[in-house]
């Protein structure tokens, strides 16, 4: 049973300091609300500050003409997945976001060169964001200079607390002391979950936390499985970002022993795959060009750490604003030319196309919670357009502070703290009378070191059902064994949110998107929605139609 819990009291909690977080936090505190900002990492560590990258990109609709293009770019990359009045408040809010980046810290610049973003048709405006330490530094200096915010470092979430289908409060864990926070609204950012796998491109405490919460309390998940794989290099440095523009002036892959991968592939047959995924980052079964993300996938399954890809001199000839800002940046601080030294890439963990289910203010089911960022299925689904993921943070941050107001200003009874805590004490209860965990502490790492290397192997671009039920039964065994009580919350949440993505990887027989299975490598001729709820502990899924029709 948890010790003594510190009681603080707040007007709006926010969970996460990424740029969702911070835009929600400085709103917030904009509007006088008394607003603690809680993060398991640091203030501006989220996913978007990772430094490993040179830039990143904010796509907003032109002008009223741009509507209905934008729209169709962004149906055709979901493929009826996602929700349709959540596309048009995007639409409708993303040109009117970008003064939130400079709110936060960054100093965004509007990229000159008009080459369509990501899985786009048309192209539009796309503003620029970098400096990363900059920013952070500056982010930071704004936070602590908000006397309106509370900014708790190293602090992850442990419980989300309702009353009568309502967010009241939840409970926190900072080195080793627990929170209980009162609050009348609360905004998850706590981003995805991408550091449950081996190779990822996050920071390592994105375990899903803010997901596992969210569902514990009530929420519905939605199309977990479209998560996006990306390129990221082994060698010369490691977890940094790959640029895929480059693949069009690649010249071979090979695994670690030399094998040319493409062998049986003629020369005219190669140049066209390495045209076609050049065009797009994540992986994706759309396209005839998954021979590249698919061959590789199985090199690495036969042993290979990774794939060597070799490039023609010409690709440093190349000077547009997307191949100069990359190169110059990777040559200059991360000390990498792609001609000299030896390119080794693998698929790495990224962006996860679904999250919470929300309306198109950000809330989710329980009254008063909001999710915003990558915890939340916002406008994605079977494939993210470039530059959507920080608008998407953008945009919903600022509609959920504006509905926020109405429980802030609501004349309502708050349920006082002895209430929450005897709520939450009764909760840990049941984990002290279901079992005692056969699980010490310490081995609550290597329980994550489990997870990563089954997600790694069997939920990653090639997927089938027999290798996806080996590794739940698996995680069922891993599930058992775990009290959070003594292994702690991040490794309970991690089984859980991997669990619940191996579910939702087997339960979808077809391939969109994101997602591929080898034994159903066609799309279904009617596409559905996977919804993932917890019924009595235990993960449900349900397919709905009517959405996508």
């Amino acid at each position: 049973m948890p010790p003594d819990l510190t009681r603080l009291d707040c007007d709006v909690l926010v969970v996460g300091a990424g740029i969702g977080g911070l835009v929600s936090a400085t709103q917030a505190a904009g509007r006088g609300w008394r607003t603690i900002l809680a993060t398991k990492g640091k203030i501006a560590g989220g996913a978007s500050y990772f430094p490993k990258k040179a830039s990143l990109g904010v796509q907003v609709t032109n002008d009223a003409d741009d509507i209905e293009p934008f729209r169709y770019d962004i149906a055709r990359a979901a493929q009826g997945m996602n929700d349709p009045s959540i596309v048009d408040a995007y639409l409708r809010d993303s040109p009117n976001v970008i003064d939130s980046l400079d709110a936060i810290g960054f100093e965004p610049w509007l990229r000159a060169d008009g080459r369509p973003a990501c899985f786009a048709a048309h192209a539009r405006k796309i503003f620029m964001i970098g400096d990363w330490a900059g920013a952070s530094q500056r982010a930071r200096d704004i936070v602590a200079g908000n006397e309106a915010i509370v900014p708790l470092e190293r602090t992850g979430l442990v419980r989300i607390q309702t009353e009568a289908g309502r967010v009241v409060g939840a409970v926190l864990e900072r080195d080793g002391e627990w929170l209980l926070v009162r609050c009348k609204t609360m905004i998850l950012a706590t981003g995805g979950m991408a550091s449950l796998y081996r190779h990822n491109l996050y920071p390592n405490h994105l375990y899903g936390g803010g997901h596992a919460a969210a569902l514990e309390a009530g929420c519905e998940l939605v199309n977990m499985e479209y998560i996006q794989f990306i390129p990221g290099l082994v060698s010369p440095r490691y977890k940094v970002l790959f640029g895929e523009h480059t693949l069009k002036y690649c010249t071979g892959m090979f695994d670690r022993e030399g094998r040319d991968l493409l062998a049986d592939m003629s020369a005219s047959a190669a140049q066209a795959m390495w045209a076609e995924r050049s065009t797009y980052a994540p992986f994706s079964t759309d396209y005839a060009s998954r021979t590249f993300d698919t061959r590789m996938m199985q090199a690495i399954r036969a042993g290979s750490s990774g794939v060597r890809l070799t490039f023609h001199a010409a690709l440093y000839e190349q000077r547009s604003d997307f191949y100069a800002v990359y190169l110059d940046w990777l040559k200059r601080d991360m000390g990498i030319d792609m001609c000299r030294d030896e390119i080794c890439v693998a698929p790495f963990a990224h962006s996860c196309n679904g999250g919470i289910r929300i309306d198109d203010h950000g809330e989710t089911a329980i009254a008063g919670l909001f999710a915003v960022g990558e915890v939340a299925s916002a406008i994605e689904g079977a494939n993210r357009l470039g530059g959507n993921s920080v608008g998407g943070s953008l945009v919903f941050a600022r509609r959920a502070i504006e509905t926020a107001a109405r429980y802030i200003e609501a004349d309502r009874r708050a349920p006082s703290f002895d209430e929450i805590e005897r709520d939450f004490r009764r909760w840990c209860a049941s984990f002290d009378a279901a079992a005692t965990s056969t699980l010490a502490p310490a081995a609550a790492s290597d329980m994550l070191r489990s997870v990563r290397e089954r997600l790694w192997a069997d939920a990653n671009v090639l997927r089938d059902h027999a290798s996806l039920s080996t590794s739940l039964d698996v995680l069922d065994a891993l599930d058992a064994a775990c009290n959070p009580l003594v292994c702690g919350f991040d490794a309970y949440h991690a089984v859980r949110v991997a669990s619940v993505l191996m579910h939702a990887m087997r339960a979808r027989t077809e391939s969109r998107g994101a997602h591929f299975r080898s034994d159903f490598p066609t799309a279904d001729p009617r596409p559905y929605r996977q919804i993932v709820s917890l019924r009595d502990g235990a993960i449900h899924i349900r397919r709905e139609f009517d959405a996508c029709e």
